[in-house]
């Protein structure tokens, strides 16, 4: 797997290499797809790197990217992986002179992308019980399975309610649902368990209702960065334009000494609550991460 063939500029698009088009240049919105998983949000320098990184690791448990294609090939030695990693986290630091420092955080990007399932993740609600205690059936957000939907659920809201964000989960059947802003998120999901969850805000574009600004912040939740992808599919099945990933990505973490849950920022992974070391793999609900 070639660094280069890490990047897309749309799903299924044979891989361009880096600096076509011209001296210095890279694609505009690289995007990496394995199956149905598609990453993609304009991407840094270590993005970029970090993203390549991950697929040569994921190589190593035996799968193939090509396009939208997602084969079985075999295994390569983890060796033969650490290998390619280090020398291209090298290669990386010579071309753009940045520091052991940054380039340390390549691998921490590498890790987290590497451990994203194919298969979507749920989430149960890891909030106060007493939210959840709360929840009446029937309570749950506005369900919008298409772009009629939508229309009929904005049509309803007042010019004050659309200047702010709303709150927004995907059930487990892939559906949006919507409610006001400030609403919790286990109302919104009616007490069940989730794909995704966070704030979603929406604009006019060409006369078209389009998604603004979306993130995965929900503190009831805390979903992972990489939950998006069911995030971008029930947007696509409400017929809404959107980003190509979340423009505010929150990084959520149980600390495994106190327990407290953490929101990562900048890339330290370190305790808030006792300055105990966080993992780089999501492990919020430890009944499903394993942790």
């Amino acid at each position: 797997m070639s660094l280069e063939s890490a990047c897309w500029t749309s799903p299924g698009e044979c891989a361009r290499r880096w600096g076509q088009g011209g001296a210095g240049s890279h694609p505009v919105v690289p995007m990496v797809q394995r199956g149905p998983m598609v990453w993609g949000h304009a991407p840094s320098s270590a993005d970029r790197l970090g993203r390549a990184l991950a697929l040569v690791v994921q190589g190593a448990a035996g799968h193939r990217v090509v396009g939208a294609a997602h084969e079985k090939r075999p295994g390569v030695p983890w060796a033969m992986v650490l290998v390619a990693m280090r020398s291209l986290v090298m290669r990386w630091t010579t071309w753009w002179n940045r520091s052991p420092v940054t380039s340390w955080s390549v691998y921490r990007r590498c890790s987290r992308l590497a451990h994203v399932s194919v298969r979507e993740r749920s989430y149960r609600y890891v909030g106060p019980a007493d939210l959840k205690a709360a929840v009446r059936p029937g309570s749950g957000g506005c369900r919008i399975g298409s772009a009629t939907d939508f229309d009929n659920w904005i049509a309803e809201r007042s010019a004050a309610e659309l200047v702010e964000p709303f709150t927004y989960v995907v059930g487990t059947d892939g559906v949006l649902r919507l409610a006001p802003w400030r609403s919790e998120h286990v109302a919104c999901a009616g007490g069940g368990p989730v794909l995704s969850a966070g704030e979603v805000s929406f604009t006019r574009v060409a006369g078209r209702w389009a998604v603004g600004d979306v993130s995965n912040h929900s503190t009831g939740y805390c979903p992972d960065i990489s939950s998006w992808s069911a995030v971008a599919q029930a947007l696509h099945r409400a017929a809404l334009g959107h980003p190509s990933g979340f423009t505010h990505e929150v990084v959520f973490r149980r600390c495994p000494s106190c327990q407290e849950h953490n929101i990562v920022r900048e890339d330290d992974f370190v305790c808030v609550f006792c300055g105990g070391d966080l993992p780089e793999v999501w492990n919020v609900d430890p009944a499903t991460s394993g942790r």
